[in-house]
């Protein structure tokens, strides 16, 4: 005979539901609610069994005596193997249907990015978890997620090697904005010397460096003014720099993960952190905060050998 309390008890320590408990011993929902709450439920032993090895006991322990079964191993493993989705899904907060539907993300990006960028599935599960990838939901795009920026942002911060190819072709006139406006590009900020201060990315030109200009007209970067002398003149006492444009032919995804890859690594190369790239006394690295920044000053340290 067993025992309904212990039943449940069991059950509710393991913080499961009816249906999640049913649904891992692969028995009925109404079944297992018959044989919880009904003085008259005379379940086979098979049936028991499975509940008990998914609730991780021996199926003693459902026993209406007080005798204890030893520890079944290997019923713990079974339980632990059956409800490792209920776990995730605690943490994570997503259900079965959006695990298939991260699985076809994570499929889509393999095929698209592993292969192109020579890198291992490895790194594109911790882009995900730092991404929020696994947040998203049917008919979100890629971007939403922030998959691409934060994976390209683990690579250079992992020091991978990816060509970024240099170019140097400076903007100083409102007429190369213009002539360069279909540009998608890393580019830099140097002041009236030729000093970089700042780098960035865009895919967008003309919007972005008509953005800069007003914001350095307006002294709405602090960490910038005190390398730049006069009167913050476009042309004179700062220019902008195509520093790398993007590869011809790219997916949505590659382009957008080889950008961020090229804006951090150009970022750390040229010390820009230190520079126009800081903000409020900090060193911003990536550009973002899509990767806590306590993540990044390990990786700089582990990788680079840099203290911030």
């Amino acid at each position: 005979m067993y025992s309904r309390e212990k039943l449940k008890k069991l059950r509710e320590d393991r913080g499961l539901t009816q249906y999640e408990l049913a649904k891992i011993a692969g028995i009925s929902v109404v079944t297992l609610n018959k044989i919880e709450s009904s003085d008259s439920a005379k379940p086979f032993a098979k049936t028991l069994n499975k509940i008990a090895q998914a609730l991780g006991v021996g199926i003693d322990e459902l026993s209406e005596s007080e005798r204890k079964s030893s520890p079944d191993v290997f019923s713990e493993i079974n339980a632990v193997l059956h409800s490792r989705a209920k776990v995730i899904t605690d943490l994570m907060g997503i259900d079965s249907f959006m695990f298939a539907y991260i699985q076809k993300q994570l499929d889509i990006f393999r095929r698209d990015l592993c292969q192109f960028f020579g890198i291992s599935d490895s790194i594109l599960l911790e882009a995900v978890l730092f991404s929020g990838a696994s947040w998203s939901r049917p008919g979100n795009t890629t971007h939403e997620s922030h998959f691409p920026e934060v994976l390209g942002d683990l690579l250079a911060l992992q020091g991978i090697s990816i060509p970024v190819d240099r170019t140097n072709i400076i903007i100083d006139t409102k007429d190369k904005i213009k002539e360069y406006a279909k540009a998608r590009c890393v580019y830099g900020i140097c002041n009236g010397e030729g000093e970089l201060l700042r780098i960035g990315e865009t895919i967008d030109l003309p919007r972005r460096f008509y953005e800069h200009i007003s914001k350095l007209k307006k002294e709405e970067y602090p960490s910038m003014k005190k390398y730049l002398k006069g009167t913050d003149r476009f042309g004179i006492d700062y220019y902008f720099v195509l520093l790398a444009l993007e590869p011809e032919k790219l997916s949505g995804l590659q382009s957008a993960t080889w950008r961020y890859y090229a804006e951090t690594k150009l970022i750390l190369e040229e010390k820009t952190y230190l520079k126009g790239n800081s903000h409020k006394g900090k060193a911003i690295v990536t550009g973002d905060n899509l990767i806590p920044e306590h993540v990044q000053k390990e990786m700089l340290k582990y990788y680079h050998n840099i203290e911030l």
